[in-house]
């Protein structure tokens, strides 16, 4: 992910949106944030904006600070929604003192267009009061764009929090008939699970083929001018770069393009998943997780996806300890602080289970010091110790391990 949106990309200001009523008085909680402070009536992420600090509202709200929400995301069934149809959402929050005083979604939009940057707009007509025990709304789109779940909680003891969801895009019913109309993303979604994935395979070879597919056809882009991009191409490529559409239909994108990707590949096949966003190798980060046979795993596809061309599977179905070595994110078990006030991603479960962690089950043996891994190399069968050309292991321990020692 970029560490500050290009100035060479336009802002486009849209239509001033109607004056919204005001709430009822009951609705109002002394002493915290009214929804006028939580959705203000103005343009959230623009140009101007630092994004990776979320300095995107007026009014900075603490998010979580006594660390009492330990779940919090936004899940959708379909990978892509049909403009006119209805598709329901769920929002996953636990943790909080309940009841909860204020529970409410509120779908935010952004236009199919690369001078858009990050510019998102609302109206109030997508504001959703939410069920604690029931969170699950039904959300009907008016119009072919980028659509965006921003939910906000706040218990009975004032803790409050907001999180934005992982994009989801809506398109008109007719552009998939159109045979001249241009590919979609969620048609070319169609095109890899039709050909690639059969009825007989389990949830973990799904997500191994669509990981590998991602890799095999796209790579990491992430300067269009050094690619010698002229200043008018350079916002559409870009925006392409940054959203599904850059590795599903270019074959590049950042980070961010194939997080939201494999998103929409896993959904597609029924593959419950969510995007996590943090930092990896000091600079801003997106990945996935998903659920398989009742068990959450972290795919980072992009640290995969290798800049010399071939691929692996070091970030395949990893645990948190795992992840947690070079990565950092927003998660309840985390030890970073997280009580700025800025706006955050998902809130993710923690991944423990190695069942599926692909570094597990294609290794030799595992170890955890120095002297457990050359016990192991002595007892390999001596096809693999004499006639093989490498031996596979996976550390397990806590110490940094010294490679000149091995």
């Amino acid at each position: 992910m970029p560490t500050e949106v290009p100035t060479e990309v336009p802002t486009v200001t849209p239509e001033p949106l109607p004056e919204e009523e005001a709430l009822p008085e009951e609705e109002q909680v002394p002493g915290v944030p009214s929804l006028e402070d939580i959705f203000p009536d103005k343009l959230l992420w623009t140009d101007d904006d630092n994004i990776e600090t979320g300095t995107v509202y007026g009014t900075a709200l603490q998010r979580n600070e006594a660390q009492v929400f330990t779940l919090a995301y936004a899940t959708c069934p379909v990978a892509s929604m049909t403009v006119g149809e209805g598709t329901q959402f769920t929002v996953v929050l636990e943790g909080g003192v309940r009841p909860l005083t204020m529970f409410k979604a509120q779908m935010y939009f952004q236009p199919f267009d690369e001078t858009s940057g990050y510019i998102y707009s609302y109206t109030s007509k997508y504001l959703y009061d939410l069920d604690e025990n029931n969170s699950v709304f039904t959300f009907t789109p008016n119009q072919a764009c980028r659509w965006y779940v921003l939910f906000y909680a706040q218990d009975s003891e004032g803790n409050y929090i907001r999180v934005m969801s992982d994009a989801i895009n809506a398109y008109e019913a007719e552009s998939a008939e159109d045979p001249e109309a241009e590919l979609t993303a969620a048609q070319k979604v169609q095109q890899i699970v039709s050909q690639y994935i059969t009825s007989g395979m389990t949830d973990y070879q799904k997500a191994l083929v669509l990981h590998d597919w991602l890799c095999e056809n796209a790579y990491y882009y992430d300067d269009a001018l050094a690619d010698g991009a002229s200043t008018s191409d350079y916002a559409s490529q870009y925006w392409n770069s940054h959203h599904a559409e850059g590795v599903l239909l270019y074959g590049k994108g950042v980070c961010q393009s194939y997080s939201l990707a494999y998103q929409m590949l896993l959904t597609a096949v029924g593959i419950e998943n969510v995007i996590v966003t943090g930092t990896s190798q000091s600079q801003g980060h997106e990945w996935n997780m998903l659920k398989i046979d009742g068990e959450w795993y972290f795919v980072d596809v992009t640290w995969d996806d290798h800049k010399d061309g071939t691929y692996g599977h070091n970030y395949f179905c990893v645990t948190t300890e795992i992840l947690e070595r070079d990565h950092s994110w927003n998660d309840n078990n985390s030890t970073e602080e997280d009580a700025s006030g800025e706006d955050s991603g998902n809130m993710v479960p923690e991944a423990v289970s190695t069942d599926r962690t692909w570094l597990m089950s294609h290794s030799d043996f595992t170890f955890s010091t120095y002297e457990e891994m050359e016990e192991k190399v002595k007892a390999l069968p001596e096809e693999i110790r004499l006639k093989r050309t490498a031996i596979y292991f996976y550390y397990t321990g806590e110490d940094a391990l010294d490679s000149a020692s091995l």
